[in-house]
């Protein structure tokens, strides 16, 4: 009988089961200019809210990213926007932790977490400058939570 090393056990077509496809780096260009079109950062870009965060959720949801994962990376968030409450500087590195969070979730051999996510979060994280930044970070990615949930089938049907 035959010991199988379950990290490299394939399928008849010769890929590892445990092995994610090649991921596609994740076009995050329009956040260039950052998450608001005033330069007082009052009002947030619609595109944002509306075509960019479908956009993503639709993405999220096609790559089997599992809504446990979301939520948790978005209950994360919440709950740095409750800490920061005009403190910003004092709490900077726990949203510069998110991304290292990420990266931990994506890089394990058992995830679920596509490495799109990840990109999604380095660059949005990388536009954060100030409070109003991560206020306007948390209303963009609380959209593309929505539209995730729009498109999520749940166990992949």
């Amino acid at each position: 009988m035959r010991d199988y090393d379950r990290t490299n056990f394939r399928n008849d077509r010769g890929r590892n089961f445990n092995q994610r496809p090649p991921s596609q780096p994740l076009n995050m260009s329009f956040l260039s200019t950052g998450y608001y079109q005033d330069g007082e950062k009052k009002k947030i870009k619609d595109v944002l809210i509306t075509v960019e965060a479908e956009t993503l959720g639709k993405k999220f949801a096609d790559l089997k990213l599992t809504s446990s994962q979301l939520r948790k990376f978005f209950n994360e968030v919440r709950s740095i926007e409750a800490q920061i409450d005009g403190k910003f500087d004092e709490q900077k590195a726990l949203i510069l932790m998110l991304k290292s969070k990420v990266a931990y979730s994506v890089g394990k051999k058992t995830s679920r977490t596509p490495a799109e996510f990840k990109d999604f979060i380095d660059a949005c994280i990388d536009k954060i400058i100030d409070e109003k930044d991560f206020k306007g970070f948390v209303k963009f990615f609380e959209a593309v939570v929505g539209y995730f949930y729009y498109y999520y089938k749940p166990g992949g049907t």
